[in-house]
């Protein structure tokens, strides 16, 4: 009993931080790289409204994910082909230049972590409501956890312009393969294997 639990525990943590890893990284970049044009004085400020708007996406993926309960969960696991369509708009768009990030203030900030996040929101959606409201939860308060993580090393790097483009020059390379694990593990969270 006690091994399942914790088997249990750790596997929702594993699906948390794969989810999370996937779909911030393109957050991530473009707040370090906000934040290489900005005052250090306003890092701060821009720091709280990405993490608010990201607890809005985390509350608009729970509710998405709750009406999503009253589909058969096999069903459900055709939302899998979502990371696959962000896996492939990746790949197919890895030649072009990248977008300058022009400075920014807190609503603008908030904004964008919005913007940015409609895989956040098509993946989460389909975990939460494979992994129930237990495992849901915990992926909450671990989403939580790894954004205030990504926040402190965001905020630690963005000073320091070669690691904002290093990480803008392999994000691509990194967010392909996430995405296409995340749909296997939808897949697989929905019982098609």
């Amino acid at each position: 009993m006690y091994c399942d639990a914790v088997h249990w525990l750790w596997l929702n943590l594993a699906l948390g931080a794969g989810a999370f890893a996937a779909t911030m990284i393109d957050n991530f970049v473009a707040l370090a790289a906000q934040l290489t044009v900005t005052p250090v004085d306003r890092h701060r400020h821009l720091a709280y409204a990405q993490f608010a708007a990201l607890m809005s996406i985390v509350a608009l993926s729970l509710l998405v994910g709750g009406v999503l309960n009253a589909i058969p969960l096999r069903l459900v696991g055709l939302l899998a082909v979502a990371p696959l369509g962000y896996a492939w708009s990746k790949w197919s768009r890895r030649h072009q230049p990248d977008i300058e990030h022009p400075r920014r203030g807190i609503v603008t900030t908030a904004l964008v972590t919005l913007a940015l996040s409609g895989d956040n929101i098509a993946v989460w959606s389909a975990l939460f409501r494979s992994s129930g409201v237990s495992g849901g939860l915990v992926q909450v308060i671990s989403y939580g956890i790894y954004d205030a993580l990504g926040l402190v090393l965001t905020l630690a790097v963005a000073r320091h312009p070669a690691v904002v483009r290093l990480a803008t020059k392999i994000s691509t390379a990194v967010e392909i393969p996430l995405y296409v694990a995340l749909s296997l593990v939808i897949a697989w969270q929905c019982h098609w294997f």
